[in-house]
């Protein structure tokens, strides 16, 4: 499995790529690479994205990179995962084992992989990818040592991040099967949770949908589609997915905040940043409007909500993780053949249920077997 780099360029490069050269421009002259001074924690999602992005837009000083990568082996723990902290200011600067961390980690890894490799950087990236997955059970990862939810979100990352580093293994090494087996068996878990009106809930079992974490998921998905793009019921998630994505839109590419009913994350710049992806594959007319609105929320240093102008790096670094996976995984158009799958997803566009029904029972007891995302446990390969 090779790294699916497209060659392509996303379109609104140059703008995308200004804004994430001027977040790099500042965050090389501050020196404070791993600190969040918002919640007044150290995070390693903060070096790894900056790192990520410097790579994938090919910017930054290499001493810069040099010191992130050395910064995120330095946060790396004896188990090779990565350490979480949580997101409130005054709760304890404890750290635990967290799978986000563990793949922002894994990801900025296999990027450098790619780039120079590195012995070094290799088993560093396939000790966090054990780890990951180690904690893993029919397509759920778990979220943190103190966060057993089923995440879709977290386990799409997961899946990114596994396959990221399958990508950087030689043909016949035995992770290079392991890791995607684990990485369908989450794709397959979030096709299976997806409601019939497209949207990706935050929980397996859940039905609460909230904006940032639809958005998240549907572009995780659409990096998951760049290593099967011949994988037809992920075509169909995905087609009713990026439609109940864009409802979350106005005209102008202005995120429907009053629509949203989980104050938690709501006004998250990030939303933006994860819905690029998406956009740039199958709208790619409504792109422009959707860059200019990450750039009308960079401040003179970072990114900041829509609800403050206070910059926050630690924002921006799921921002450049989320543009940075845009850019490595853009391309004009995937191949599209029929498909029964298709076709009901359509019809379900246009308000006839059964089109929703039916590829809801598709996804959810078919998914997949036929089109490359279930070949059964790799053990009986």
């Amino acid at each position: 499995m090779k790294t699916p780099l497209s060659g392509h360029s996303l379109p609104q490069d140059d703008l995308l790529s200004d804004l994430v050269a001027d977040c790099i421009r500042h965050f090389e002259h501050t020196g404070r690479y791993d600190e969040d001074p918002i919640r007044n924690k150290t995070r390693v999602e903060i070096p790894a994205a900056f790192l990520a992005a410097a790579v994938a837009f090919d910017l930054g000083s290499d001493a810069l990179k040099s010191t992130l990568i050395e910064l995120v082996l330095a946060h790396q723990q004896s188990g090779g995962y990565w350490l979480e902290y949580s997101y409130e200011p005054e709760e304890e600067a404890v750290g635990y084992y967290g799978a986000v961390p563990t793949c922002f980690a894994i990801i900025s890894l296999s990027m450098a992989v790619e780039a120079s490799p590195s012995e070094g950087l290799g088993q560093a990236m396939i000790r966090g990818a054990d780890y990951l997955y180690s904690v893993e059970q029919d397509g759920c990862f778990l979220k943190a040592s103190i966060n057993k939810t089923d995440v879709l979100n977290t386990n799409l990352l997961c899946a990114v991040a596994l396959l990221a580093a399958a990508a950087q293994l030689a043909p016949t090494s035995r992770r290079a099967k392991l890791y995607p087996e684990a990485a369908r068996r989450a794709i397959r878990r979030a096709m299976s949770a997806q409601l019939f009106s497209g949207a990706l809930p935050y929980t397996h079992v859940g039905f609460q949908v909230p904006f940032l974490y639809h958005a998240m998921s549907t572009a995780l998905l659409e990096s998951c589609q760049t290593y099967y793009p011949d994988a037809r019921s992920l075509s169909a998630c995905l087609g009713a997915a990026r439609r109940f994505l864009m409802r979350m839109f106005d005209d102008r590419m202005s995120v429907r905040w009053d629509l949203e009913h989980h104050p938690e994350k709501s006004r998250a710049s990030w939303m933006y940043a994860w819905s690029v992806l998406p956009v740039s594959r199958a709208y790619p007319a409504r792109l422009p409007q959707l860059i200019q609105k990450i750039a009308l929320l960079k401040t003179d240093t970072y990114l900041a909500n829509e609800s403050s102008q206070i910059p926050d790096v630690f924002y921006t670094a799921w921002t450049l993780l989320a543009v940075s996976l845009a850019k490595r995984d853009f391309r004009p158009s995937l191949k599209r053949r029929f498909s029964i799958l298709l076709w009901m997803s359509q019809w379900g566009r246009y308000g006839a249920r059964i089109g929703y029904i039916g590829r809801y029972a598709v996804n959810k007891w078919i998914l997949g077997r036929w089109d490359g995302l279930d070949k059964g446990p790799v053990e009986y390969w």
